[in-house]
């Protein structure tokens, strides 16, 4: 069986756009499966900044990092981008699904390992202090994850979110970047040089 077929056996909700699904601090008894749409995960810092932690879309996962954890709560809200559709699998359903079908355990435990990868890259990206390093990492992730030197970024103002930096900051190293010659850039479109 595979996660998306779960959506025959369990509870699945549709939800319009920027509904929230989960508060943050709110504790996670589902793992949840995206069939279609897109979700955000994000907190606010003290000064009202908006961190966002993830983004999620079709046949992603989530809840599956907090499920069998010891402190099982959300690190932010859980908000919908545009119309979604989710399918909640309880906890104690999920362990039973898994001691039936091994296939769906070892997908499980491969996604959840994935992740867990993402994260330390993630870490290891927030670690560099200069803009320059951080965005040249994330560049080097994104040309390995789409395989290739050219590179597809977001949105200024998405890419400013996810690396934590102010968006006229990253401006500003972009175009320093293609100045030295260690990137051109197109509109979204940078190439590693």
């Amino acid at each position: 069986m595979k996660f998306n077929e779960l959506q025959k056996i369990f509870k699945t909700v549709e939800y319009k756009k920027n509904q929230i699904v989960f508060h943050e601090g709110e504790a996670c008894q589902n793992v949840c499966f995206v069939n279609y749409g897109q979700l955000t995960i994000s907190t606010y810092t003290s000064l009202e900044k908006e961190e966002i932690i993830q983004t999620l879309s079709d046949n992603d996962l989530f809840g599956d990092l907090l499920i069998f954890s010891s402190h099982p709560v959300y690190l932010g809200d859980v908000i919908t981008n545009k119309k979604t559709s989710i399918t909640f699998i309880p906890k104690d359903e999920l362990i039973k699904l898994f001691q039936k079908d091994q296939e769906l355990l070892l997908t499980f435990l491969s996604i959840v390992s994935n992740k867990s990868q993402k994260i330390k890259q993630q870490n290891k990206l927030l670690a560099h202090k200069s803009i320059t390093d951080r965005l040249l990492y994330y560049f080097s992730l994104l040309s390995k994850e789409q395989k290739s030197k050219t590179i597809v970024i977001p949105k200024i103002t998405q890419l400013a979110l996810e690396l934590s930096l102010p968006r006229e900051s990253i401006s500003r190293v972009i175009k320093e970047l293609v100045d030295k010659g260690i990137i051109k850039k197109n509109k979204k479109i940078i190439t590693l040089l």
